[in-house]
Protein backbone atom coordinates (compact mmCIF):
# COMPACT_ATOMS: atom_id res chain seq x y z
CA UNK A 1 0.00 0.00 0.00
CA UNK A 2 2.95 2.42 0.48
CA UNK A 3 4.90 1.84 -2.53
CA UNK A 4 1.44 2.03 -4.63
CA UNK A 5 1.14 5.51 -2.51
CA UNK A 6 4.50 6.59 -3.15
CA UNK A 7 3.84 5.85 -6.93
CA UNK A 8 0.99 8.08 -7.15
CA UNK A 9 2.26 11.00 -5.42
CA UNK A 10 5.62 11.00 -7.75
CA UNK A 11 3.42 10.07 -11.01
CA UNK A 12 1.11 13.29 -10.28
CA UNK A 13 3.91 15.23 -8.84
CA UNK A 14 5.35 14.71 -12.51
CA UNK A 15 2.35 16.13 -13.83
CA UNK A 16 1.87 18.60 -11.85
CA UNK A 17 5.15 20.50 -11.89
CA UNK A 18 6.27 19.97 -15.21
CA UNK A 19 9.74 20.92 -16.16
CA UNK A 20 12.37 20.70 -18.90
CA UNK A 21 13.77 18.08 -17.96
CA UNK A 22 11.95 15.33 -15.33
CA UNK A 23 13.45 11.95 -14.05
CA UNK A 24 11.04 10.50 -11.92
CA UNK A 25 11.91 7.42 -9.79
CA UNK A 26 9.63 4.51 -10.18
CA UNK A 27 9.35 1.78 -7.59
CA UNK A 28 12.22 -1.16 -7.83
CA UNK A 29 10.85 -3.75 -9.98
CA UNK A 30 10.75 -7.12 -8.66
CA UNK A 31 13.82 -8.73 -10.21
CA UNK A 32 13.70 -12.32 -9.43
CA UNK A 33 15.89 -14.74 -9.66
CA UNK A 34 15.76 -16.92 -13.12
CA UNK A 35 13.18 -19.77 -13.66
CA UNK A 36 15.94 -21.78 -13.99
CA UNK A 37 19.45 -21.99 -16.42
CA UNK A 38 18.64 -22.05 -20.11
CA UNK A 39 19.70 -25.18 -21.75
CA UNK A 40 18.18 -23.50 -25.50
CA UNK A 41 20.94 -21.29 -25.94
CA UNK A 42 24.48 -23.04 -27.50
CA UNK A 43 27.48 -21.17 -27.16
CA UNK A 44 29.36 -20.92 -30.25
CA UNK A 45 32.96 -19.12 -30.23
CA UNK A 46 33.86 -17.71 -33.53
CA UNK A 47 37.26 -17.10 -33.16
CA UNK A 48 39.75 -16.66 -30.23
CA UNK A 49 41.38 -12.84 -30.19
CA UNK A 50 43.18 -11.68 -27.44
CA UNK A 51 41.70 -8.67 -25.88
CA UNK A 52 38.53 -8.83 -28.57
CA UNK A 53 36.75 -5.82 -27.00
CA UNK A 54 34.04 -3.53 -28.88
CA UNK A 55 33.23 -4.01 -32.56
CA UNK A 56 30.49 -3.62 -35.26
CA UNK A 57 28.10 -5.76 -37.39
CA UNK A 58 28.49 -4.85 -40.64
CA UNK A 59 28.67 -6.30 -44.63
CA UNK A 60 32.48 -5.89 -44.71
CA UNK A 61 33.92 -7.49 -47.72
CA UNK A 62 30.25 -6.58 -50.09
CA UNK A 63 28.66 -10.33 -50.24
CA UNK A 64 25.31 -9.41 -48.56
CA UNK A 65 26.00 -10.72 -45.47
CA UNK A 66 26.76 -9.17 -41.96
CA UNK A 67 30.36 -9.51 -40.71
CA UNK A 68 31.88 -9.08 -37.03
CA UNK A 69 34.87 -6.63 -36.66
CA UNK A 70 36.27 -6.22 -34.01
CA UNK A 71 38.59 -4.06 -32.00
CA UNK A 72 41.66 -6.13 -29.87
CA UNK A 73 43.48 -3.57 -27.69
CA UNK A 74 46.09 -6.20 -26.01
CA UNK A 75 45.66 -7.52 -28.84
CA UNK A 76 47.45 -4.50 -31.05
CA UNK A 77 45.10 -5.09 -33.69
CA UNK A 78 41.43 -4.73 -35.62
CA UNK A 79 40.16 -8.25 -37.09
CA UNK A 80 36.98 -8.71 -39.28
CA UNK A 81 35.78 -11.59 -39.28
CA UNK A 82 33.60 -12.69 -42.45
CA UNK A 83 30.65 -15.07 -41.97
CA UNK A 84 29.10 -17.78 -44.17
CA UNK A 85 25.30 -16.62 -44.79
CA UNK A 86 23.77 -19.99 -44.08
CA UNK A 87 25.91 -21.59 -41.02
CA UNK A 88 27.43 -18.12 -39.30
CA UNK A 89 30.62 -19.47 -39.20
CA UNK A 90 33.83 -17.99 -39.81
CA UNK A 91 35.02 -18.14 -43.71
CA UNK A 92 38.28 -15.97 -43.48
CA UNK A 93 39.81 -13.80 -40.53
CA UNK A 94 41.26 -10.00 -42.00
CA UNK A 95 43.86 -8.49 -40.18
CA UNK A 96 43.66 -4.82 -40.30
CA UNK A 97 45.70 -2.04 -39.53
CA UNK A 98 49.05 -1.63 -37.56
CA UNK A 99 49.14 -0.44 -34.34
CA UNK A 100 51.80 0.47 -31.64
CA UNK A 101 50.24 -0.76 -28.31
CA UNK A 102 47.88 -0.63 -27.41
CA UNK A 103 45.16 -1.29 -30.15
CA UNK A 104 42.16 0.20 -30.54
CA UNK A 105 39.20 0.56 -28.14
CA UNK A 106 36.64 0.06 -30.84
CA UNK A 107 35.92 0.18 -34.80
CA UNK A 108 32.86 0.56 -36.85
CA UNK A 109 31.93 -0.21 -40.45
CA UNK A 110 30.99 2.54 -42.78
CA UNK A 111 31.46 3.56 -46.71
CA UNK A 112 33.91 6.44 -45.76
CA UNK A 113 35.72 7.30 -49.21
CA UNK A 114 32.60 6.79 -51.37
CA UNK A 115 34.02 3.81 -53.29
CA UNK A 116 30.93 1.08 -52.60
CA UNK A 117 33.74 -1.00 -50.42
CA UNK A 118 33.14 -0.23 -46.26
CA UNK A 119 36.08 0.95 -44.55
CA UNK A 120 36.99 0.67 -41.01
CA UNK A 121 36.92 3.30 -38.60
CA UNK A 122 38.90 3.02 -35.23
CA UNK A 123 39.14 4.17 -32.37
CA UNK A 124 41.88 4.06 -29.57
CA UNK A 125 42.16 4.56 -25.69
CA UNK A 126 45.36 4.23 -25.05
CA UNK A 127 46.97 6.85 -27.86
CA UNK A 128 44.04 9.42 -27.98
CA UNK A 129 43.41 8.61 -31.89
CA UNK A 130 40.64 8.34 -34.41
CA UNK A 131 41.23 7.21 -38.01
CA UNK A 132 40.53 4.51 -40.95
CA UNK A 133 41.84 2.17 -42.80
CA UNK A 134 40.92 2.10 -46.28
CA UNK A 135 40.92 -1.28 -48.21
CA UNK A 136 40.53 -0.80 -51.83
CA UNK A 137 39.78 -4.20 -52.97
CA UNK A 138 38.10 -5.95 -50.41
CA UNK A 139 39.47 -9.06 -48.86
CA UNK A 140 42.97 -8.12 -49.64
CA UNK A 141 44.73 -6.76 -46.98
CA UNK A 142 47.94 -5.59 -49.19
CA UNK A 143 45.76 -2.95 -50.78
CA UNK A 144 44.67 -1.69 -47.30
CA UNK A 145 45.63 2.03 -46.29
CA UNK A 146 45.81 3.12 -42.69
CA UNK A 147 44.71 7.17 -42.49
CA UNK A 148 44.96 8.59 -38.37
CA UNK A 149 43.15 12.17 -37.76
CA UNK A 150 45.32 14.89 -35.52
CA UNK A 151 43.28 16.82 -32.53
CA UNK A 152 42.05 14.22 -30.67
CA UNK A 153 43.26 15.14 -26.76
CA UNK A 154 41.36 12.22 -24.89
CA UNK A 155 41.31 8.84 -24.56
CA UNK A 156 38.83 7.66 -26.91
CA UNK A 157 36.53 4.80 -25.72
CA UNK A 158 33.77 4.49 -28.45
CA UNK A 159 32.57 5.95 -31.43
CA UNK A 160 30.35 5.01 -34.54
CA UNK A 161 29.83 6.18 -38.31
CA UNK A 162 27.01 8.30 -39.49
CA UNK A 163 25.84 11.14 -41.73
CA UNK A 164 26.33 13.69 -39.23
CA UNK A 165 25.14 16.37 -41.12
CA UNK A 166 23.09 15.13 -44.28
CA UNK A 167 24.96 16.16 -47.19
CA UNK A 168 25.39 12.20 -48.51
CA UNK A 169 29.21 11.44 -46.78
CA UNK A 170 29.46 9.28 -43.88
CA UNK A 171 31.03 10.71 -41.25
CA UNK A 172 32.90 9.73 -37.71
CA UNK A 173 31.39 10.50 -34.37
CA UNK A 174 33.57 9.54 -31.05
CA UNK A 175 33.34 9.94 -27.00
CA UNK A 176 36.48 9.91 -25.55
CA UNK A 177 37.74 11.61 -21.83
CA UNK A 178 40.34 11.10 -18.85
CA UNK A 179 41.45 6.81 -18.29
CA UNK A 180 43.25 5.40 -15.95
CA UNK A 181 46.21 7.08 -15.71
CA UNK A 182 45.61 9.60 -18.22
CA UNK A 183 47.59 13.06 -17.77
CA UNK A 184 44.32 15.13 -19.35
CA UNK A 185 41.55 15.19 -17.55
CA UNK A 186 37.97 16.34 -18.98
CA UNK A 187 36.08 14.74 -21.76
CA UNK A 188 35.27 15.62 -25.31
CA UNK A 189 32.06 14.51 -27.55
CA UNK A 190 33.06 15.64 -31.03
CA UNK A 191 32.86 14.11 -35.16
CA UNK A 192 35.42 14.31 -38.10
CA UNK A 193 33.35 15.54 -41.10
CA UNK A 194 33.59 13.61 -44.42
CA UNK A 195 35.69 15.95 -47.12
CA UNK A 196 34.10 14.05 -50.06
CA UNK A 197 34.28 14.84 -52.94
CA UNK A 198 37.92 16.49 -51.79
CA UNK A 199 40.03 13.81 -51.28
CA UNK A 200 38.92 11.79 -47.57
CA UNK A 201 42.17 10.04 -47.80
CA UNK A 202 44.18 12.84 -46.59
CA UNK A 203 43.43 13.25 -42.68
CA UNK A 204 44.39 17.28 -42.95
CA UNK A 205 41.00 17.11 -45.54
CA UNK A 206 38.89 15.42 -42.97
CA UNK A 207 37.52 18.40 -40.19
CA UNK A 208 36.88 18.10 -36.71
CA UNK A 209 33.91 19.46 -34.80
CA UNK A 210 33.57 19.59 -31.16
CA UNK A 211 30.29 19.08 -30.01
CA UNK A 212 31.24 19.87 -26.09
CA UNK A 213 34.72 20.03 -24.82
CA UNK A 214 35.93 19.78 -20.76
CA UNK A 215 38.54 19.98 -18.87
CA UNK A 216 36.80 19.14 -15.87
CA UNK A 217 37.97 15.93 -13.55
CA UNK A 218 34.15 15.46 -13.06
CA UNK A 219 33.40 15.34 -16.54
CA UNK A 220 33.39 12.02 -18.83
CA UNK A 221 32.19 10.84 -22.33
CA UNK A 222 32.39 7.46 -22.50
CA UNK A 223 29.30 5.81 -24.99
CA UNK A 224 26.63 5.70 -27.11
CA UNK A 225 23.14 3.72 -27.41
CA UNK A 226 22.60 0.64 -29.64
CA UNK A 227 19.49 0.97 -31.39
CA UNK A 228 18.31 -0.58 -34.71
CA UNK A 229 17.57 -3.92 -35.76
CA UNK A 230 21.20 -4.85 -34.66
CA UNK A 231 21.37 -2.67 -32.06
CA UNK A 232 24.60 -0.80 -33.20
CA UNK A 233 25.86 2.51 -32.30
CA UNK A 234 23.95 5.45 -33.57
CA UNK A 235 21.75 8.68 -33.06
CA UNK A 236 18.41 8.12 -31.36
CA UNK A 237 15.55 9.96 -33.17
CA UNK A 238 13.49 10.27 -29.75
CA UNK A 239 10.24 10.89 -30.87
CA UNK A 240 10.14 9.78 -34.49
CA UNK A 241 9.59 13.04 -35.63
CA UNK A 242 13.09 12.86 -38.04
CA UNK A 243 15.18 14.91 -34.99
CA UNK A 244 18.11 12.88 -33.58
CA UNK A 245 19.51 13.18 -30.48
CA UNK A 246 23.07 12.14 -29.63
CA UNK A 247 23.04 10.03 -26.67
CA UNK A 248 26.54 9.96 -24.20
CA UNK A 249 26.45 8.46 -21.24
CA UNK A 250 28.71 10.54 -18.83
CA UNK A 251 30.09 8.11 -16.45
CA UNK A 252 32.35 10.03 -13.54
CA UNK A 253 29.53 13.12 -14.20
CA UNK A 254 26.54 10.14 -13.45
CA UNK A 255 24.58 11.61 -16.19
CA UNK A 256 23.25 11.22 -19.62
CA UNK A 257 23.40 14.13 -22.07
CA UNK A 258 21.41 14.59 -25.08
CA UNK A 259 22.80 16.58 -27.70
CA UNK A 260 20.47 17.64 -31.09
CA UNK A 261 21.06 20.66 -33.31
CA UNK A 262 19.71 22.19 -36.82
CA UNK A 263 23.38 22.95 -37.74
CA UNK A 264 25.83 20.14 -36.46
CA UNK A 265 29.19 22.12 -37.88
CA UNK A 266 27.83 25.16 -35.88
CA UNK A 267 26.51 24.32 -32.38
CA UNK A 268 24.78 21.87 -30.32
CA UNK A 269 21.70 22.32 -27.55
CA UNK A 270 22.21 20.06 -24.43
CA UNK A 271 19.98 18.48 -22.42
CA UNK A 272 21.99 16.51 -19.60
CA UNK A 273 20.31 14.55 -17.01
CA UNK A 274 21.13 13.29 -13.81
CA UNK A 275 20.60 9.61 -12.97
CA UNK A 276 19.54 9.20 -9.07
CA UNK A 277 18.86 7.51 -6.18
CA UNK A 278 21.59 4.24 -7.63
CA UNK A 279 24.67 4.93 -5.21
CA UNK A 280 27.76 4.48 -7.50
CA UNK A 281 25.71 5.15 -10.23
CA UNK A 282 28.34 5.94 -13.11
CA UNK A 283 26.29 4.65 -16.35
CA UNK A 284 28.12 2.97 -19.23
CA UNK A 285 26.54 1.15 -22.17
CA UNK A 286 23.32 1.89 -23.13
CA UNK A 287 20.44 0.66 -25.48
CA UNK A 288 17.16 2.08 -27.06
CA UNK A 289 14.14 0.95 -28.71
CA UNK A 290 10.36 1.75 -28.60
CA UNK A 291 9.79 -0.99 -25.58
CA UNK A 292 6.04 -0.08 -24.46
CA UNK A 293 5.36 0.66 -28.18
CA UNK A 294 3.77 4.35 -27.20
CA UNK A 295 5.56 5.91 -30.23
CA UNK A 296 8.83 7.12 -28.94
CA UNK A 297 12.03 5.61 -27.79
CA UNK A 298 13.02 4.26 -24.81
CA UNK A 299 16.22 3.79 -22.88
CA UNK A 300 18.13 1.27 -20.91
CA UNK A 301 21.54 1.92 -18.83
CA UNK A 302 23.57 -0.31 -17.45
CA UNK A 303 25.90 0.95 -14.29
CA UNK A 304 29.54 0.30 -13.01
CA UNK A 305 27.64 -1.53 -9.99
CA UNK A 306 24.44 -1.51 -8.97
CA UNK A 307 20.68 -2.08 -10.94
CA UNK A 308 19.72 -1.99 -14.79
CA UNK A 309 17.74 0.67 -15.90
CA UNK A 310 15.11 1.84 -18.21
CA UNK A 311 14.31 5.29 -18.65
CA UNK A 312 10.56 5.12 -20.17
CA UNK A 313 9.95 8.29 -22.55
CA UNK A 314 6.89 10.15 -21.38
CA UNK A 315 8.66 13.39 -22.90
CA UNK A 316 7.85 15.42 -25.97
CA UNK A 317 10.13 17.51 -28.67
CA UNK A 318 11.96 19.90 -26.39
CA UNK A 319 10.58 18.64 -23.39
CA UNK A 320 12.74 15.60 -22.37
CA UNK A 321 11.24 13.64 -19.78
CA UNK A 322 11.74 9.97 -18.10
CA UNK A 323 10.54 7.83 -15.78
CA UNK A 324 12.94 5.62 -14.09
CA UNK A 325 12.74 2.27 -13.43
CA UNK A 326 15.28 0.03 -11.87
CA UNK A 327 16.15 -3.73 -12.69
CA UNK A 328 18.00 -5.32 -9.33
CA UNK A 329 20.19 -7.67 -10.62
CA UNK A 330 20.46 -10.24 -8.00
CA UNK A 331 23.67 -12.07 -8.04
CA UNK A 332 23.13 -15.69 -7.16
CA UNK A 333 26.63 -16.45 -5.94
CA UNK A 334 26.71 -13.89 -3.17
CA UNK A 335 29.60 -11.80 -5.22
CA UNK A 336 30.07 -8.79 -6.78
CA UNK A 337 28.99 -8.29 -10.52
CA UNK A 338 28.91 -5.67 -13.21
CA UNK A 339 27.39 -5.42 -16.27
CA UNK A 340 28.92 -4.90 -19.39
CA UNK A 341 26.87 -5.16 -23.18
CA UNK A 342 22.83 -4.54 -23.09
CA UNK A 343 20.38 -4.34 -26.02
CA UNK A 344 16.81 -4.63 -26.49
CA UNK A 345 15.34 -6.99 -29.39
CA UNK A 346 12.85 -9.37 -30.00
CA UNK A 347 14.01 -12.40 -29.35
CA UNK A 348 10.74 -14.97 -30.03
CA UNK A 349 8.95 -12.72 -32.11
CA UNK A 350 6.36 -11.75 -30.44
CA UNK A 351 6.41 -8.06 -30.78
CA UNK A 352 7.77 -7.26 -27.55
CA UNK A 353 11.26 -6.28 -26.90
CA UNK A 354 13.47 -8.27 -24.29
CA UNK A 355 16.45 -6.70 -22.83
CA UNK A 356 19.40 -8.60 -22.74
CA UNK A 357 22.67 -8.03 -20.51
CA UNK A 358 26.09 -8.73 -20.43
CA UNK A 359 27.06 -9.35 -16.62
CA UNK A 360 30.18 -10.68 -15.37
CA UNK A 361 31.77 -11.27 -11.69
CA UNK A 362 32.56 -14.93 -9.95
CA UNK A 363 30.32 -16.57 -12.74
CA UNK A 364 30.06 -14.54 -15.93
CA UNK A 365 26.51 -14.63 -17.32
CA UNK A 366 23.99 -13.33 -20.01
CA UNK A 367 20.52 -12.33 -18.79
CA UNK A 368 17.63 -12.13 -20.57
CA UNK A 369 15.04 -10.11 -18.63
CA UNK A 370 11.19 -9.53 -19.64
CA UNK A 371 8.67 -7.15 -18.38
CA UNK A 372 5.63 -8.60 -17.29
CA UNK A 373 2.02 -7.64 -16.83
CA UNK A 374 1.95 -5.45 -19.87
CA UNK A 375 4.02 -2.56 -17.73
CA UNK A 376 7.41 -1.55 -18.72
CA UNK A 377 7.86 -0.77 -15.25
CA UNK A 378 8.05 -4.62 -14.17
CA UNK A 379 10.41 -6.53 -14.95
CA UNK A 380 11.89 -10.26 -14.27
CA UNK A 381 15.01 -11.96 -15.05
CA UNK A 382 14.07 -15.27 -17.63
CA UNK A 383 16.85 -17.00 -18.84
CA UNK A 384 20.52 -17.44 -17.73
CA UNK A 385 23.08 -17.94 -20.62
CA UNK A 386 26.60 -18.98 -18.58
CA UNK A 387 29.28 -17.86 -20.61
CA UNK A 388 33.34 -17.40 -20.28
CA UNK A 389 33.45 -13.75 -19.64
CA UNK A 390 30.96 -11.01 -20.50
CA UNK A 391 31.60 -8.47 -23.31
CA UNK A 392 31.06 -4.53 -24.41
CA UNK A 393 28.68 -4.94 -27.13
CA UNK A 394 25.43 -7.20 -28.01
CA UNK A 395 24.24 -7.94 -31.34
CA UNK A 396 21.56 -9.44 -32.84
CA UNK A 397 20.75 -11.69 -36.06
CA UNK A 398 19.91 -14.86 -37.05
CA UNK A 399 23.47 -15.87 -38.19
CA UNK A 400 22.54 -19.83 -39.14
CA UNK A 401 19.66 -18.92 -41.20
CA UNK A 402 17.33 -21.17 -38.53
CA UNK A 403 14.68 -18.66 -38.05
CA UNK A 404 15.67 -17.90 -34.63
CA UNK A 405 17.63 -14.81 -33.52
CA UNK A 406 20.82 -14.97 -31.84
CA UNK A 407 23.33 -13.01 -30.19
CA UNK A 408 27.12 -11.73 -30.74
CA UNK A 409 29.32 -10.44 -28.75
CA UNK A 410 32.70 -10.56 -27.31
CA UNK A 411 34.90 -11.07 -24.09
CA UNK A 412 38.32 -10.01 -23.19
CA UNK A 413 40.49 -11.61 -20.07
CA UNK A 414 44.00 -10.11 -19.20
CA UNK A 415 45.46 -12.76 -21.64
CA UNK A 416 42.70 -14.20 -23.88
CA UNK A 417 39.69 -13.39 -25.53
CA UNK A 418 36.94 -14.86 -27.82
CA UNK A 419 34.46 -13.19 -30.71
CA UNK A 420 31.24 -15.59 -29.78
CA UNK A 421 27.28 -16.10 -30.30
CA UNK A 422 24.94 -17.20 -28.34
CA UNK A 423 22.73 -19.71 -30.85
CA UNK A 424 19.02 -20.01 -30.00
CA UNK A 425 17.96 -23.91 -29.87
CA UNK A 426 14.36 -23.50 -29.24
CA UNK A 427 11.90 -20.92 -30.32
CA UNK A 428 9.45 -20.00 -27.33
CA UNK A 429 7.99 -16.97 -25.71
CA UNK A 430 9.87 -15.35 -23.00
CA UNK A 431 6.86 -13.82 -21.67
CA UNK A 432 5.58 -16.67 -20.12
CA UNK A 433 6.67 -17.04 -16.29
CA UNK A 434 8.08 -20.10 -16.65
CA UNK A 435 9.95 -20.74 -19.74
CA UNK A 436 9.64 -24.43 -21.39
CA UNK A 437 13.20 -25.41 -21.74
CA UNK A 438 13.79 -28.26 -23.93
CA UNK A 439 17.24 -29.96 -24.33
CA UNK A 440 19.13 -29.39 -27.35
Amino acid sequence: MVMVLKRGLRIALSVLLPSLVLVTLASRSASSAPNRVSEEWAYRPLAVLNGADGGDYADFNGDGTRDMCVAAEEGKQAVCYLLDATTGTVTRALELGTFSPPGPEDVAIGDLTKDGRPDLAYFRQGSNQVGFISCGDNGDTSTCRQVPFGGVIHPVHNGFIADVDRDGNQDIVYAASQWKQSTVPGQEVAWFENPYPTDPMKSTNWVRHVIRQSDSEAESAWGFPGTGEYNQLDFVDLFKNGTRYLIVSERLANRISFYSTADPTVAWERVPIRVRGTGDNQPKHMTAQDVDGDGDIDLAVVLQQGPILVWENVGSPGALSFIQHEIDRIDDRGGIISPMGIGFHDLDGDGRFELVVNEYGEVPQTNVYIYTMNTISNWTRSVTIPVMYAGDDIFFDDINNDGMRDILSTWASPDSGQVYALLQGIAYRFQLWVPLLLKR
